[in-house]
């Protein structure tokens, strides 16, 4: 930490406001966090069935419903429930078909049950709690 005289003999108010000035800059290079753009934080651990169709779908709902808010026509109220509706599908099918059946053909009668329940409960977005 820097201490700046103001009082300083010197005339020269640029002297005087150059050291202001290094000395703002050093101490906040110190106390604050520099941060990196274009870092996304996961707000949530992704569901272990979720792809590029999941994705894709809940973009076009989300695209048709933010349509019907700016305006709401009839047309754009048809074009969200029918998307809204195949986006359902969509992961609901990636969900149980693609993903659970095949996890349930790998269980054996000597696998470990919580690893199961942690399963289930990752796929219901549930973060399992670590002891």
């Amino acid at each position: 930490m820097q201490t700046v005289e103001l009082n300083e003999s010197s005339d020269n108010i640029d002297v005087i406001n150059k050291n202001l000035t290094n000395a703002i800059i050093s101490t906040a290079e110190c106390c604050i966090p520099v941060t990196r753009p274009g870092r996304k934080k996961i707000k949530h651990p992704p569901l272990p069935y979720w792809n590029e169709n999941c994705s894709k779908a809940a973009y076009e709902r989300n695209y048709a419903r933010n349509k019907l808010r700016k305006k709401r026509t009839e047309e754009n109220a048809v074009n969200y429930r029918s998307l809204k509706g195949q986006a359902q599908r969509i992961i609901k099918n990636a969900a149980s078909e693609l993903y659970w059946h095949s996890y349930c053909e790998t269980l054996n009668r000597t696998s470990n049950l919580s690893a199961v329940w942690n399963m289930a409960k990752k796929m219901n977005g549930v973060v399992p709690q670590q002891k």
